[in-house]
């Protein structure tokens, strides 16, 4: 599955995409790594992630790869997996499970770069270069569309919603008072259910939501910045 012609570069790229997925295959940054992502404060892995993981990679290594996309897309994508969104883009790279789509294989690979891996860095800049000036300006409002859809910045604005409801639920009260002293039940990240108490429970998601608004105070995205012209 070679790329074609000058809009979707030489043999060259897609020998550096494919080598660079292997090598993120096996040196396990892969989806489902969750350690690799533990200083950005997004979702926690839980089964239903795992499973989606697991159900993903195994479509792919059958190549089932309309499967695979669909689960990477629906699931993984949209709770920040930074692999999944790479694997969308290099399946719309070289053709698997759909048309090849250079433009498309840009963006993805463009919003899986955000947050400043440089492997995912490297292969998002070489995916432009391979384009026309046309087709890469293209990818670039399609990785802007990406972002706003799944991108860090929507994901921690619905993660910080989410934190400050369940407070308000959890305490029974509008202001969030926190010197109950009854307990709530929580979930590990294994799905074990935990008891705590209302106190701790805030003290719990009160630092979680500071850390969250305050990454996405700092938000930046990385990767590619369009020179202006000349």
């Amino acid at each position: 599955m070679a790329f074609q012609g000058s809009v979707l570069g030489t043999c060259a790229m897609q020998w550096i995409i494919r080598v660079t997925a292997v090598g993120m295959l096996c040196s396990g940054a892969c989806a489902g790594d969750w350690e690799v992502q533990k200083e950005f404060p997004g979702v926690d892995n839980d089964r239903t992630i795992s499973r989606s993981i697991e159900r993903a990679e195994r479509a792919y290594k059958d190549r089932n790869f309309k499967q695979a996309r669909w689960l990477y897309e629906t699931r993984l994508s949209p709770v920040g997996d930074k692999f999944a969104q790479y694997m969308i883009g290099y399946m719309y790279a070289n053709g698997e499970g759909t048309q090849q789509n250079p433009e498309l294989a840009a963006a993805w690979f463009l919003l899986a770069a955000e947050r400043g891996n440089p492997d995912l860095l490297a292969i998002s800049n070489e995916a432009l270069e391979a384009l026309t000036p046309e087709a890469r300006g293209r990818a670039r409002a399609k990785a802007e569309a990406l972002r706003a859809e799944h991108g860090d910045q929507q994901l921690l604005r619905r993660l910080l919603r989410e934190d400050k409801d369940s407070m308000r639920v959890q305490t029974g009260s509008r202001s969030e008072r926190c010197n109950q002293n009854s307990v709530v039940r929580m979930s590990s990240v294994d799905q074990t259910q935990e008891s705590i108490s209302v106190e701790g429970y805030c003290r719990f998601i009160r630092a979680r939501i500071e850390k969250r608004q305050t990454y996405l105070d700092q938000y930046t995205v990385h990767g590619d910045v369009e020179k202006p012209a000349d």
